[in-house]
């Protein structure tokens, strides 16, 4: 069932993380595909200039983890948590574009074109945050470089298989000892970019090993390395418009390879364009053909899960192909890494990898860092039907119905779950189906007046797969205040002027609040206001350019009454900040007062960058004495020269919450006499046979909690209605007695 999952003491490195709840960042285009996290390339010890090759681990407990690869380093990061990924170790070797990782068991295998041999980095104690260096292997054959270009490993028999670095070839690793690869053969004939290791153990191939060659301008080819010392060719060919062969990927069926050629498209002017061979008889492969999207990136890595090909295409990032028909591949989702541009350049997506248990995606991006993705095409998918609460009842009585509809996945009926936090830590309360198919309910539990309550929804696959509403639950949650009532005394939705007032600092060159339908210009502007009513406040607003400069821009309301207590501010804001030379430095203050003198901070977001629109609400009389002089104010400012930063406000909303506990009700028990459901043990307010019911099964199992209610039961005699630590006929005659009396 559900897992949320802790550090247990592990320190972790800080990391600059954008995190977006179900949706790409909006500077970030995609399809079918939502963004769960990015770190930036400044997110990283001594801010690398480049990322490269990733790779993911599980460890035994079944936490998840990436292997990156960056200028100077490998990057340990714990992804279990997808929206708050953190960097557990940093293992530093020599500069170079090129690195490359693959993971066997608890050890991290790493190359790179800058030297090192294989670099063997031991991850067994990664749950506990280290992961240590064991060495470096530089043991080779023929050619003794220790430059490496990229790295295989056949999972099925635990062989690496080093791949260019100078002239060379292959050469061959046994991970018989893990922490100690031991040089076992080479195969250098042909200059050899990228390969992929495959042990056959079914059909006519079955415990044979072969290795699947990109020779780059050598074209493709096949060979048979069962045996380290006598490695021979089954069988090569070249192709139409061949440029650079670069790298292939088997399908699971083994019967055909796709490839990707780096120069075609700059070359022969073709647009992204992938390459089939028929692999089903290695002595004679065949070319079967191409395919594209259309697009005018260079493509990149790829990989196979089931009947979807992950294909990285640098400028225009990560595109997955359903190759159900496996000739004819077709495209059914991407996400845009690299905004800058799609030009035919080595920029962008370097990698991905698609192989983690929680169907959670790694990639990395030369300019952009790495990313944290989920295909939305196989998901489970939550609606409302009656909307999400912002208030609850302090009872236990209210309800949350939920839809679920299932995306190429199949539910599990028995794991939906509300989980909902009183303050004393999350709690699975079971949900039932309402008889709406694909329709449940569940019973908040009963919490303080004005307490905020947190709370997501949850499911799992047949697969086990987690899925949760919001969508990286719990790191974002939804949140409900415990009341009764409320009264609005002030809301905005900007359409109008209901007398806002901007002030400048003298320094401000440009970046000023100014109301109206954001422009959506360029950077890190919002594309459009928060609740969709059309206008919103932003800084700038003008296309191409809404940074605040030089200075810092206020945004205040007009005066509002929150003299009687218990009042909330309420309001959406944006904050960008992760462009220009210096990023992540402008927070986006919100301010009140009292008088209209004296402000105090309510809240900060940043500064680190959000990139998206984040819906707050606030208790003021937790910071101020209100008055009926109250304002709330919203600042942004510019820390340099070199920063860029672009912020919104929208949907403010002032209101006063009242909450009235319901009546006390001795004999009021339960709101429900079935074990298990949602309501059992909790009063509900009304008297009937369940609390009766209720009362004589907790006095039958001895539950001195409940059943012990009096010393004795004769009216006016000393102890009665005063539990005594016994349970027997008193207690029993007494419950009789006070239930008959009612509420």
């Amino acid at each position: 069932m559900l897992n949320i999952h802790g550090r247990r003491g592990v320190v972790c490195a800080a990391a600059v993380v954008a995190s977006v709840a179900g949706t790409a960042a909006a500077q970030f285009q995609s399809s079918n595909i939502d963004m769960i996290a990015h770190i930036p390339l400044s997110g990283f010890q001594g801010s690398p200039g480049i990322a490269n090759d990733v790779w993911g681990y599980v460890s035994p407990s079944g936490r998840e983890y990436a292997v990156l690869g960056v200028e100077n380093a490998f990057v340990f990061i714990e992804v279990t948590n997808p929206a708050s990924p953190q960097i557990i170790s940093t293992i530093t070797g020599v500069n170079s574009t090129w690195r490359a990782v693959k993971v066997h068991g608890a050890y991290a295998y790493g190359g790179s074109e800058g030297g090192g041999g294989i670099y063997v980095m031991n991850m067994t104690n990664i749950d506990n945050g280290v992961v240590t260096l064991v060495g470096n292997v530089t043991a080779a054959g023929q050619v003794t470089t220790s430059a490496t270009h990229s790295l295989a490993l056949d999972t099925t028999s635990g062989f690496i298989y080093r791949a260019g670095g100078g002239s060379a070839g292959i050469r061959i690793y046994n991970t018989t000892n893990p922490a100690a690869p031991a040089f076992v053969g080479e195969e250098n004939t042909v200059y050899t970019h990228e390969v992929s290791v495959w042990t056959y153990t079914s059909g006519p191939y079955a415990g044979r090993q072969f290795a699947f060659q990109c020779n780059g301008g050598q074209g493709f080819r096949v060979l048979d390395t069962t045996n380290k010392a006598s490695i021979f060719q089954m069988d090569a060919l070249t192709y139409p418009n061949l440029g650079y062969c670069h790298q292939t990927w088997l399908t699971e069926d083994r019967r055909f390879a796709y490839m990707n050629d780096e120069f075609d498209e700059t070359t022969f002017g073709l647009p992204s364009t992938g390459h089939i061979f028929n692999v089903e008889d290695l002595s004679n492969i065949s070319y079967v053909g191409t395919f594209t999207n259309g697009e005018t990136s260079v493509d990149h890595n790829m990989y196979v899960l089931g009947n979807r090909l992950y294909s990285s295409n640098y400028t225009t990032g990560l595109r997955i192909y359903d190759i159900t028909n496996p000739v004819a591949p077709v495209e059914v989702a991407w996400f845009d890494t690299h905004p800058a541009n799609d030009n035919p350049v080595y920029e962008g997506n370097w990698t991905n990898y698609p192989y983690l248990p929680s169907g959670n995606i790694l990639v990395s991006d030369i300019n952009e860092g790495f990313f944290i993705l989920r295909l939305n095409l196989d998901r489970l998918n939550f609606a409302f039907p009656n909307g999400r609460p912002s208030t609850l009842g302090p009872a236990g009585t209210d309800t949350i119905v939920f839809d679920i509809t299932q995306t190429n996945v199949t539910l599990d009926p028995t794991s939906v779950r509300l989980v909902a936090n009183t303050g004393a830590g999350y709690q699975e309360i079971v949900a039932t189906p309402t008889g709406t198919p694909g329709q449940y309910t569940a019973t908040f539990p009963a919490d303080n007046c004005l307490d905020t309550m947190t709370w997501y929804v949850s499911a799992e696959t047949t697969g086990n797969v987690v899925f949760t509403s919001p969508s990286d639950a719990p790191a974002s949650i939804y949140s409900s205040l415990i009341a009764t009532g409320s009264s609005v005394i002030f809301e905005d939705n900007f359409q109008t002027n209901k007398g806002w007032v901007v002030t400048n600092s003298a320094s401000l060159t440009s970046g000023a609040w100014q109301r109206g339908v954001p422009a959506n210009g360029n950077r890190g502007d919002p594309p459009a206001d928060y609740d969709g009513s059309g206008q919103c406040y932003v800084t700038g607003n003008t296309a191409g350019d809404s940074d605040v400069d030089g200075g810092t821009t206020t945004l205040t309301s007009p005066a509002f009454d929150a003299s009687a207590g218990e009042v909330y501010a309420s309001y959406a804001v944006w904050l960008d900040n992760d462009f220009g030379a210096s990023p992540n430095l402008d927070p986006l203050d919100v301010e009140v007062s009292s008088n209209g003198t004296t402000w105090v901070l309510l809240e900060r977001f940043g500064p680190q960058s959000i990139g998206a629109w984040v819906y707050s609400t606030k208790r003021l009389d937790s910071v101020i004495t209100p008055s009926a002089d109250t304002r709330i104010r919203f600042r942004i400012g510019d820390a340099t020269p070199a920063s860029v930063v672009e912020g919104g406000v929208d949907a403010v909303k002032i209101e006063q919450i009242t909450c009235t506990l319901p009546p006390s009700c001795l004999p009021d028990l339960t709101t429900g006499a079935v074990p298990g459901q949602p309501g059992y043990g909790v009063p509900n307010g009304v008297l009937n046979n369940d609390d009766f019911f209720y009362y004589l099964s907790q006095f039958a199992a001895g539950n001195l909690a409940v059943a012990d209610l009096t010393t004795s039961a004769i009216p006016g005699s000393p102890g009665y209605g005063v539990p005594n630590g016994i349970i027997n006929n008193d207690d029993f005659f007494y419950y009789l007695s006070i239930f008959a009396v009612g509420c």
